[in-house]
């Protein structure tokens, strides 16, 4: 699952921005899937601003339930997030 958006959100210098990711997928049902495949149980989030420094180094983890009403705080300017579904347990 893979996907790109570009937002931007103006805020004065050094101000906080409240963050939320939307995860949304085409389709409910796969032929080629395995066994959970086709859902969504859990995600690791990676907030980096534009020095690639991780900006919510203690918050990564999310599960299913909570999806819809997560939020993150950070400080303004560019990020660049990266989103892990499903992770094996090694990761």
């Amino acid at each position: 699952m893979l996907s790109c958006t570009q937002a931007e959100v103006l805020a004065t210098t050094g101000e906080d921005v409240n963050m939320a990711i939307n995860l949304q997928t085409r389709s409910l049902s796969d032929e080629n899937a395995l066994t959970g495949e086709e859902t969504l149980t859990n995600v690791y989030v990676f907030i980096y601003n534009s020095n690639y420094m991780l900006e919510n180094g203690s918050d990564l983890s999310v599960t299913a339930g909570n999806l819809a009403s997560k939020r993150w705080v950070v400080k303004e300017g560019i990020k660049h997030v990266y989103v892990i579904a499903n992770p094996d347990a090694e990761l």
